[in-house]
Protein backbone atom coordinates (compact mmCIF):
# COMPACT_ATOMS: atom_id res chain seq x y z
CA UNK A 1 0.00 0.00 0.00
CA UNK A 2 3.07 2.49 0.74
CA UNK A 3 4.74 1.56 -2.24
CA UNK A 4 1.10 2.25 -4.35
CA UNK A 5 1.21 5.84 -2.52
CA UNK A 6 4.91 6.64 -3.43
CA UNK A 7 4.51 5.75 -6.65
CA UNK A 8 1.05 8.01 -7.08
CA UNK A 9 3.04 10.91 -5.30
CA UNK A 10 6.40 10.43 -7.61
CA UNK A 11 3.97 10.19 -10.86
CA UNK A 12 2.03 13.38 -9.62
CA UNK A 13 5.48 15.25 -9.27
CA UNK A 14 6.73 14.41 -12.73
CA UNK A 15 3.64 15.41 -14.45
CA UNK A 16 3.42 18.77 -12.21
CA UNK A 17 7.12 19.24 -13.33
CA UNK A 18 6.64 18.56 -16.95
CA UNK A 19 3.26 20.62 -17.48
CA UNK A 20 4.81 23.77 -15.09
CA UNK A 21 8.33 23.43 -17.05
CA UNK A 22 8.67 26.98 -19.21
CA UNK A 23 9.29 25.56 -22.72
CA UNK A 24 12.51 27.08 -24.03
CA UNK A 25 15.29 26.92 -27.10
CA UNK A 26 18.37 25.58 -26.29
CA UNK A 27 21.24 27.79 -28.21
CA UNK A 28 24.63 27.01 -28.43
CA UNK A 29 27.42 30.04 -27.94
CA UNK A 30 30.34 30.71 -29.24
CA UNK A 31 33.21 33.05 -27.75
CA UNK A 32 35.98 35.04 -27.59
CA UNK A 33 37.73 37.12 -24.37
CA UNK A 34 39.27 39.91 -23.75
CA UNK A 35 41.72 40.15 -19.86
CA UNK A 36 41.56 43.06 -18.17
CA UNK A 37 44.05 43.51 -14.83
CA UNK A 38 42.88 46.03 -12.55
CA UNK A 39 44.93 48.26 -10.30
CA UNK A 40 44.25 46.09 -7.52
CA UNK A 41 45.27 42.87 -9.15
CA UNK A 42 42.06 41.93 -9.67
CA UNK A 43 41.27 39.91 -13.38
CA UNK A 44 38.25 40.95 -15.41
CA UNK A 45 37.51 38.25 -17.86
CA UNK A 46 35.10 39.93 -20.77
CA UNK A 47 33.44 36.56 -22.25
CA UNK A 48 31.62 37.94 -25.33
CA UNK A 49 29.21 35.53 -27.05
CA UNK A 50 27.12 34.95 -30.19
CA UNK A 51 25.14 31.97 -31.55
CA UNK A 52 27.17 29.15 -32.76
CA UNK A 53 25.90 30.02 -36.62
CA UNK A 54 27.73 33.32 -35.84
CA UNK A 55 31.18 31.55 -35.75
CA UNK A 56 34.09 34.24 -37.40
CA UNK A 57 31.82 36.70 -37.10
CA UNK A 58 32.95 40.42 -35.65
CA UNK A 59 32.27 42.32 -32.71
CA UNK A 60 33.52 45.67 -31.30
CA UNK A 61 34.27 45.73 -27.98
CA UNK A 62 34.72 49.17 -26.10
CA UNK A 63 35.85 48.80 -22.48
CA UNK A 64 36.79 51.48 -19.84
CA UNK A 65 38.08 50.97 -16.87
CA UNK A 66 39.80 53.06 -13.89
CA UNK A 67 43.17 54.43 -14.43
CA UNK A 68 46.19 52.09 -14.06
CA UNK A 69 44.18 48.93 -15.38
CA UNK A 70 46.02 46.95 -18.21
CA UNK A 71 44.24 44.90 -21.33
CA UNK A 72 46.70 42.21 -20.60
CA UNK A 73 45.24 39.68 -23.73
CA UNK A 74 42.71 39.26 -25.88
CA UNK A 75 41.87 35.30 -25.86
CA UNK A 76 40.96 34.66 -29.55
CA UNK A 77 38.08 32.27 -29.85
CA UNK A 78 35.13 31.58 -32.18
CA UNK A 79 34.58 35.22 -32.74
CA UNK A 80 36.44 38.33 -34.05
CA UNK A 81 37.00 41.00 -31.45
CA UNK A 82 38.02 44.33 -32.34
CA UNK A 83 38.73 45.93 -29.03
CA UNK A 84 38.82 49.33 -27.77
CA UNK A 85 40.60 49.66 -24.33
CA UNK A 86 40.63 52.78 -22.32
CA UNK A 87 42.08 53.19 -18.40
CA UNK A 88 40.62 56.80 -17.41
CA UNK A 89 38.10 56.86 -14.69
CA UNK A 90 38.51 57.67 -11.34
CA UNK A 91 36.30 55.56 -9.60
CA UNK A 92 36.51 51.85 -9.18
CA UNK A 93 34.15 51.31 -11.89
CA UNK A 94 33.89 49.26 -15.43
CA UNK A 95 32.30 50.28 -18.86
CA UNK A 96 31.61 46.86 -21.51
CA UNK A 97 30.31 48.01 -24.58
CA UNK A 98 29.67 45.28 -27.13
CA UNK A 99 28.41 45.66 -30.89
CA UNK A 100 27.98 42.92 -33.45
CA UNK A 101 28.86 43.55 -36.87
CA UNK A 102 25.71 42.58 -38.62
CA UNK A 103 22.13 40.83 -36.84
CA UNK A 104 23.05 38.17 -34.60
CA UNK A 105 22.70 38.78 -30.13
CA UNK A 106 25.41 38.59 -28.02
CA UNK A 107 25.55 37.81 -24.65
CA UNK A 108 28.55 39.03 -22.49
CA UNK A 109 29.62 37.89 -19.07
CA UNK A 110 32.28 39.37 -16.96
CA UNK A 111 34.01 37.60 -14.68
CA UNK A 112 35.88 39.26 -11.66
CA UNK A 113 38.66 36.66 -10.28
CA UNK A 114 36.84 33.72 -11.91
CA UNK A 115 33.60 34.78 -10.10
CA UNK A 116 30.60 35.77 -12.21
CA UNK A 117 30.02 39.55 -11.89
CA UNK A 118 27.20 40.46 -14.29
CA UNK A 119 25.81 38.39 -17.17
CA UNK A 120 23.65 40.34 -19.85
CA UNK A 121 22.08 39.16 -23.33
CA UNK A 122 21.12 41.48 -26.36
CA UNK A 123 18.99 41.51 -29.23
CA UNK A 124 20.30 40.57 -32.95
CA UNK A 125 22.29 44.21 -34.29
CA UNK A 126 22.00 46.00 -30.69
CA UNK A 127 24.74 46.28 -28.18
CA UNK A 128 24.75 44.99 -24.77
CA UNK A 129 25.87 48.00 -22.66
CA UNK A 130 27.37 46.67 -18.34
CA UNK A 131 28.47 49.48 -16.10
CA UNK A 132 30.16 47.34 -13.22
CA UNK A 133 30.97 48.86 -9.78
CA UNK A 134 33.51 47.39 -7.57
Amino acid sequence: MQKRVALRMLIAVVVLLVVVAPASAHVSWCSSDPVVVLPDGSVLNVIVEAPIENIGSHVVVGMVAQRGAQLTEVIHGDLVLHPMFTAGLNNPSFLVVAQPVGNFPLRVTVLRDNVVAQVKEGTPGNAVTMWLQF
